[in-house]
Order: structure tokens, then sequence, then C-alpha cells
């Protein structure tokens, strides 16, 4: 679960609890239950309730009713026998009005559970948490399950509020490496993220975030590694220990039952032909529990083992070198490269470091690695040590490929990487070779701003790599500006390519993903977008995946689009730190400006006047990056009561990016100058995009609506974007649905469409662009409104945001004002209510 799902468990306990309904909430130890038990205690007690917080763990077995000790001494039975307590504690508890909270209720002795069931029987006001319900008293039991009771269940935490709270304890982003461990270490377990960031502790902080010490196994980790495996074969047991040494192995290696055993207690995942563990808290926990020797003999024995598998000769290999064998250089090399491919660096340097002697290939190699970290200048000095006249034409090419990354993504200089491929595309002999550099040269002529009118994909070869690559950049291009279905056809030809060649980087299979993606969310298919995007970040943030940055950056974007600025923040701020580990798309200059143009919305613009006081021409040379650089300086504008000249900065860029073939982005940009400052050339802009896409068309008939002052055009965009995904755009169109209905003396539906505007306004969190008459309401308003619809009294609501109780009474009677409503009944109706204006 996140982190607004345990707030909100909090604020429905407290409701049922008020209304004298007692609850029960369950969720795997670490899942928060305490955590959400203590800030009930809290909140209960500063609105006057009696409330006591009863502790299962509490409970000594010799010591019957122990865990009860406090409530019988408040209500006067100390030292009475057993009996009397059961018979007297449940009335008197139930007459003076105390709430009883009990955390880890299955932990608690025979004695405290009859206890319990006595309280649930004599209608006792009582908060149970508990791992699994079915420990409980039948009494209880029966309350809950004909529905007298109230229940909540709690989901572990997801990967993003994981790195959330771990960002909190260690006050910033955690890199990439750490990030990973974490989440997956963690399985969603509150109390393990805020036990491993301790144990860890900080190795480091840099450009690309917070690095960890090496995660450990601490007792309780593997109190929970061995619940895990408690019921597994001593078979499957002994292939835990060797997948704890590997990422993968063949399936084959293992028995049939010994597989089965494993993924039906879910310890281990097949994936085709290869099995990996699934958890792994299991795998630290075993490798911790060997010596160096151990480790080094078991190593062995799996190279060994797997010297039967032909397929698998690289996992061999990297067992032996870390088992300390010597292997000869060609060899190596071989693995090297496929690691390279696969993305997995440190394992390309364990195989170079084993190296007896050096040669071009392995400076190429070592080139890359340094290149995809970040080190510049040390991949520069290993690519120009390599002599081109003395090397093949298919190695120059590779030379060609790495400069372009180095440069035009790492370095952030398209216009370099431009020179520098085309002088080694220059020394190849044979065209057909060359092909693949010349394709390549299309992403890099993009970033550096050159239009893609004057670049081709080279044409179609026999060679399937060439064909892969030019159907990854037809993606890439498509997804500019073309139809959906014309993306998912390069897409699915780049796909089966990909099946058919060995060794295919994985930034090929990312970049096919990521085409898609943004073809499906410019065709309004947010939802289908946004879960396509969590699967794929949530697999990198696992993985510690190079494709990470590039994720969180896609997602970000759409949110701004969308209008979630909450979202969007949370994700560029992780996106430009996880790009500065690992950016093979070139997407970190993006990122920062991205970041800046959400601080400029959200009203920190000194932030993002610091964001962008380093982007060059260089940079905003890349479309991405000059749109949301126009975005941060047209807010400068638009506060400083500039509206025209906001919107012409937007229209602007919009016209650059039409330019440059950006069609998709291009339009957000020219839609959001509209949005700003309506008028007959701006709406042209967006109405002559109408066939691009179904979102353009509903921004076109939008356009027409406001323009014409058609209420019922408007009103019906309203829905159309809210069903695509636009809150942001919908929630603006149902401000100027309701200012047309009252500028016409219709107060009534007026107010109706300003509550679904509120509506559709808390969803997202913000209102863009700001109101000119003030009948949105700001976000303070919002937080303050929202609150106060779930029956949040005022002294709550100030002691919660720091403000006097006046305060939060001057914000509820702006709010009440502006949306046209007596009090807080109506404000309950109209926040709380769903698409009210329909």
């Amino acid at each position: 679960m996140d982190l607004q799902a345990q707030i909100d468990a909090v604020t429905v306990m407290r409701s049922e609890l008020s209304s004298g309904r007692s609850v029960l909430l369950t969720g795997e130890a670490g899942s928060g239950r305490t955590a959400v038990l203590e800030q009930l205690r809290g909140e209960m007690t500063d609105s006057g309730r009696s409330v006591v917080l009863v502790r299962g763990a509490d409970a000594v077995a010799e010591l019957p009713l122990v865990a009860f000790a406090e409530v019988i001494a408040d209500h006067g039975i100390a030292g009475a026998a057993p009996l009397a307590i059961y018979t007297n504690l449940p009335v008197r508890v139930r007459a003076r009005g105390t709430i009883v909270l009990v955390d880890d209720a299955d932990a608690l002795d025979r004695a405290s559970a009859v206890l319990l069931g006595q309280l649930a029987r004599a209608g006792s006001l009582v908060a149970v948490a508990v791992t699994c319900p079915d420990d409980l008293p039948k009494s209880v039991l029966d309350e809950v399950t004909h529905g007298r009771w109230g229940r909540i269940d709690l989901a572990p935490l997801g990967s993003d509020d994981v790195l959330r709270v771990a960002a909190e304890l260690v006050g910033d982003e955690l890199a990439a490496r750490s990030a990973a461990m974490l989440v997956s270490l963690a399985e969603g377990h509150l109390s393990t993220v805020v036990e491993q960031v301790a144990a860890a502790g900080v190795l480091g902080r840099g450009p690309a975030g917070t690095e960890l010490g090496d995660l450990v196994a601490t007792p309780v980790l593997r109190r929970r590694a061995e619940e895990a495996t408690r019921s597994v074969s001593p078979e499957a047991y002994s292939a835990l220990e060797r997948l704890a040494l590997a990422p993968e192995l063949p399936v084959g290696l293992f028995a049939g039952p010994v597989v089965a055993d494993l993924v039906e207690a879910g310890l281990a995942a097949v994936d085709g032909t290869s099995i990996r563990q699934t958890r792994s808290l299991v795998g630290l926990a075993l490798r911790s529990r060997w010596s160096t020797a151990e480790r080094a003999e078991r190593l062995g024995q799996l190279a060994d083992a797997l010297g039967d598998w032909p397929a698998w000769t690289n996992t061999s290999m990297l067992m032996a070198v870390r088992a300390g064998r010597r292997i000869s250089d060609h060899l190596l090399l071989d693995a090297a490269d496929v690691a390279l491919a696969a993305a997995r660096s440190q394992e390309v340097k364990e195989f170079l470091d084993a190296l007896d002697t050096s040669s071009p290939r392995e400076r190429l190699l070592r080139g890359a690695v340094a290149a995809a970290e970040g080190e510049i200048a040390t991949a520069e000095e290993f690519l120009r040590e390599i002599d081109l006249a003395a090397v093949s034409d298919s190695l120059r090419v590779r030379i060609g490929q790495e400069w372009g990354l180095a440069l035009a993504v790492r370095g952030g200089d398209p216009q370099r990487a431009v020179r520098q491929v085309t002088a080694v595309l220059s020394t190849i002999s044979n065209p057909v070779v060359g092909r693949v550099l010349e394709t390549d040269l299309v992403k890099w002529r993009l970033m550096a701003g050159e239009q893609s009118s004057d670049v081709e994909v080279s044409p179609t070869s026999d060679d399937p790599r060439v064909r892969l690559n030019e159907a990854v950049i037809g993606a890439m291009l498509a997804s500019l500006g073309r139809p959906a279905s014309e993306v998912l056809a390069y897409v699915d030809t780049g796909r089966a390519l990909v099946s058919e060649i060995e060794e295919v980087p994985s930034s090929t299979r990312d970049l096919l993903t990521l085409s898609e993606y943004l073809s499906v969310a410019f065709d309004g298919r947010v939802a289908e977008a946004e879960r396509l995007a969590s699967r794929h970040r949530d697999r990198a943030a696992r993985e510690a995946d190079p494709s990470l940055g590039m994720w969180e950056f896609a997602a970000a974007e759409l949110a701004l689009h969308r209008g979630d600025l909450t979202q969007a923040e949370a994700l560029a701020r992780r996106a430009t730190r996880h790009l500065a580990w690992r950016d093979f798309t070139g997407l970190q200059s993006a990122a920062v400006a991205l970041m800046a143009a959400v601080n400029a919305r959200r009203g920190r613009l000194g932030a993002a006047e610091d964001l962008i006081e380093d982007i060059t021409d260089l940079h905003t040379a890349d479309v991405k990056v000059a749109l949301h650089v126009a975005r941060t300086r047209a807010e400068r504008a638009l506060r400083s009561h500039r509206r025209d000249e906001a919107a012409d900065l937007l229209s602007e860029a919009g016209r650059t990016a039409l330019a440059h073939a950006h069609l998709h982005l291009a339009l957000m940009a020219l839609d959001e100058a509209f949005m700003l400052e309506p008028s007959d050339g701006r709406a042209r802009a967006v109405i002559d995009q109408r066939g691009l896409s179904p979102l353009a068309a509903v921004l076109a008939r939008r356009v027409e609506a406001v323009l014409g002052g058609a209420a019922a055009g408007l009103a019906l965009s309203v829905d159309e974007l809210d069903g695509m995904g636009f809150i942001g755009r919908a929630a603006h169109a149902a401000h100027l649905v309701a200012r047309i209905h009252s500028r016409a003396g219709d107060l009534a539906t007026a107010q109706k469409w300003r509550s679904r505007a509120v509506v559709l306004t808390t969803r997202c969190g913000t209102v863009w662009p700001p109101a000119r008459d003030g009948d949105a309401l700001s976000p303070r308003e919002l937080d303050i409104a929202r609150r106060a619809a779930r029956r949040e009294r005022s002294r709550e609501i100030g002691a919660e945001l720091g403000l006097s109780v006046r305060t939060v009474e001057n914000h509820l009677a702006r709010i009440y004002r502006k949306l046209g409503i007596a009090g807080r009944d109506g404000l309950a109706e109209e926040m709380l209510g769903e698409n009210s204006a329909q």
C-alpha cells in the first residue's frame, strides 16, 4: 500500500470508532499496522477520547492477562480473579467509553484472547490489528463476518513509497543500486526499510543520489528468511543455496519436484528455461552464513555444474571468476560483450579485470563501461587509445556507437557526437556494415536539434541487426507524431527481430517499449499507459535496471500533462538522480528542465530558476528541454501578471516543436498557450492538429467550444478529458463551463459545475492555469476542504497544518463563498460526491 493509504486507514478507523463501530485491521508484519494504531491513538486522544493501546507482543504465557494489565488497573479491578475480570471489565470499558486498541492480537496469551472476545460480545469499542484474522476469538470473527465491525486490509508498501520513506530517512533520494537492493529486500515492509537504512548506513552522496552500504542480514531479516523456507524440502533448500549465488540458473539444473516446491512456496520463478529466486532476503540470509572460503568453494562447484549447459557459459564463467579461477582472454572478452549487452556493468568489470593482456576490444569495453557510469573523460581516453586503422569494420561500428553514447547521451553534447561518429563512419570501407552506424546517426542528429525531415532511416537491409536498428529508430520517430497504429507496427517488427538475434542490448527492448508507451499515452489511453510505465518502473527499481530513470522521466512528463503536479514532482526528482546514474536516452537535461517546470507551476520560482541556470543553448537544441524551459519562463511571466507574454512563450516553443516534428509535445504546449490566453490564432494552432490523435480531436473540440461560448460542447469535453485521464485540463474546462453559466445568470448550474471542477482539481491536487476571477480553490484551500469534508474539526486541521483555528475558519469561509454552499454539510456533499455536475 502507499503512505496515503495508511493515512486513509487512520481516517476510516477514527470515523468508524467515532460512530460507535469497532474495526479490524489486517496486514503482514512490517506493513505499518503499528504505525496506524499509534497515529489513531494520538488523534483520538487529542479529540478528548479515553484510549488505551494493548500489545499482544507484551503477553507472557505464564502471566495470564498481562497484556491487559493497564486496562484492568485503570478500570479498578486489579487483582480480581479472571472470571470477575471477564465479567466486569467489558461492562466498565463500555460504560466509560474507553476505546481499546489491540496490536498483534494473534500474539495474545490465551486468557487475554478470551478477554478480547468478551469485549467484542459486550459491544465495547475495540480496534484490533492482526496478521491473520483466523487466529482471533470466534466472537470477534462473528462480528466481522456479519458486518457489525468494519475491516481494513493493509497491503505492503509499493516501490515508490519504500523509496519515499528511505529518502526521508537519509535526507535524499537513494542511488539506483541502493534503491533496487532496498526495494527488493523490504518487500513492502515499512519496518524493514527503517531497519535496513539504519543498519547499512550512508556510504556516500553524489549527483546520482545517496548510496547505502551493503544491506545487512539482521536477526529480524534472518527470521523472516527462516519462516519463508521452513516448509520446503531439503532438496529445495539446497537449490535455494545455489540460486543465492547467481542471478538466474537453468531450470533443468534441478529436479522437477524441487522446482515445483520452490515455485509453490513463492521462493522462485520460472521464465522459459531459466529459474531465479524471487525473495532477495532469502539469498542474503543464506550468503551471510558462509565464510569467504566456503563461498568460493560453492561458486566453483556451481561453475562446474553449469559446464554441461552451453547456453549458460557466461554464468559459468562468472561463477569461475568469482571463485578465483583463471580463464583465457578471448573467452573473458566474449563474456564481457554479453554482459555489456545486458547492461550488467559490474560483471563486465569483473571479466575485464581477470584479463592477462590489453587489446583494442578490451579498451572499447572499458570505455563503454566508463561512459555508462558517467565517467566521460575516462571513456574518451579509452576510445582514443584505439587505432582505427588497425581494427576491423565491425569493431569500428562499435567504436562509433560508443562515441555516440558517451558524447550525446552521457556527455550531453550531441553536436560533437555527430561529428565524432561521422568521422568514424568515414573510415568504414564496407557500406553494408556501415549502415548500422548510419542509422544510429539519426538519433544523435535528432538530439542535436536537426529537423527530422533532414534525417532518414537507412533502406532495409538483409542484416537483421540493421533491420532491428531501423525498427527502433522508426518507432522513436513515429512516436513523436504519428498514429499509434504506425508506432506499434514498428514496435512489433522490432520485437520479432529481438527474438531472432542473440545478445541484443537491453536498451533496445526498452526503447521499443517506450515508443509504445508514448503512442498509447498521447492516443488518450492514459490509464493503459500508466499501467505499462508502472510495471516497468517497478521492475527497473527492483533490479537496478538502467531504464529506471527513463521510465521515471516518461511517467513524470505524462503526470505534468495530466495536471498531477504532485506525482510529476516526485518522479522528476527521482528521474534526475537515476538518469545521473544511467542514461542511454539523453534525458538528463530534459529531466532537470522538467523538474524546473514543475517547481515553477507549484510557485517555487526561485528553485525553478536555479535549476535552469546551467541549461545552455546546447541543451535547448533538444525539443523536450526547450519546452520545459519555456514552461518555467512562462510561469515567471504569469505570476507577474503578464499572461500574454506567458502564452507567447508557450506558443513559440510549441511552434519550434512542430518544426522538429515533435507533434504530440507541440500540441501540449500550444494547448497550454490557449488555456492561458484564448484567441483565434492560438485556437487555430490547436485545431490544425486535430487529426493527430483522439486526444488532439478532443482538445480541438474544446477550443472551438471555448471560442463559441458553447457550454454543452465544453461540458462534453470535460467528460472526454476526464475519461482519458487528463484531469487537469478537465478541471480547467469545468471551471469554464461554470463561468459561462454564471455569466448567463444560471447560478444553480454554475455552482454544480464549480463543484465538479473542485472534485477534479482535488484528484490532481492543483489548479492550472490560475483562474482569473478567483473562483478556483488554492492548494491550501483544497487541502482544508478535503479535510473538512472528512469531518475533521477546525482544531484538528489547524494542528496538522500549523494554522490557528481562526485561520482555518477564515479559509473555510472563503471556500464556502467560492463554492456557493452554506457550510460543512454542503462541503462534504460536493467534495466527496462523484460527477455531481452530470
